[in-house]
């Protein structure tokens, strides 16, 4: 089982203070008070303001430069690709 709170959009992250730390907020409060501090797998909370994170499909392109396969995020157009190394390359 997982979170309610990792799928949903209200939640977001941000660096804390502490190097390396990650902190979570969310919009609308967590929906209960042991969610802040969670560091469970899953529990069975329940929230009113819950947002599924918008599906992301990826297309897959070659690189214009090796043919490598690699997956994007938007639409492929004509625009030629390139994976990182080929990038740093030229």
């Amino acid at each position: 089982m997982k979170c309610i709170c990792d799928t949903c959009q209200n939640l977001k992250t941000a660096p804390g203070e502490a190097e390396g730390e990650i902190v979570a907020e969310c919009a609308y409060g967590f929906p209960t008070d042991a969610c802040e501090t969670c560091t469970q797998d899953g529990c069975d909370a329940t929230c009113e303001h819950f947002e599924p994170e918008p599906a992301v499909t990826e297309y897959t392109v070659r690189c214009a430069g090796c043919g490598k396969e690699m997956a994007v995020t938007c639409e492929p157009d004509d625009t030629p690709v390139y994976c990182m190394d080929c990038y740093l390359s030229r």
